[in-house]
């Protein structure tokens, strides 16, 4: 009970809380996952990316880490990265729809609009409840359609 108590005298935002954890634990993973998340929410791309690669650093294959570490570099405008980092995701978690959907909002935003659809068929496959991927591959249908014609 007064662990709990403590941790609310240390919070004041997710990024205290997340920043005493790594102070307390720093090779416990989460909290760099957690605290690279809140910083790309807040628009802070370089300190989200720092955190983030701290995680890897701790937890080399964990696969949530690499997606949003792409989506990261996606934000950056490093499409390389972000694509490398997306495809190693998918090796480690093929079934992860989400993965596959954003993979294909960045081949979209390259015009590799062939990829962008192969992805988003292949997230509405696996999660047929997906409906902005639905939109997605819609769109992206349409332009491969004006691009041909």
């Amino acid at each position: 009970m007064n662990l709990t108590f403590d941790r609310c005298k240390i919070w004041k935002n997710d990024a205290t809380l997340y920043g005493d954890n790594i102070a307390v634990y720093p090779t416990v993973h989460p909290a760099y996952y957690c605290l690279a998340g809140y910083s790309y929410v807040q628009g802070q791309l370089d300190s989200a990316l720092a955190q983030i690669n701290q995680a890897i650093a701790v937890e080399p294959d964990y696969a949530y880490d690499l997606h949003l570490r792409s989506i990261i570099y996606g934000s950056m405008g490093r499409t390389r990265e972000s694509l490398q980092d997306a495809d190693q995701a998918l090796l480690l978690c093929p079934g992860c729809a989400e993965f596959y959907n954003d993979r294909g909002v960045t081949y979209g935003n390259l015009g590799r609009y062939e990829e962008a659809a192969a992805d988003f068929r292949k997230t509405i496959e696996l999660d047929p409840s997906r409906a902005q991927a639905r939109r997605d591959l819609e769109k992206t249908l349409a332009i491969i359609k004006t691009i041909k014609n």
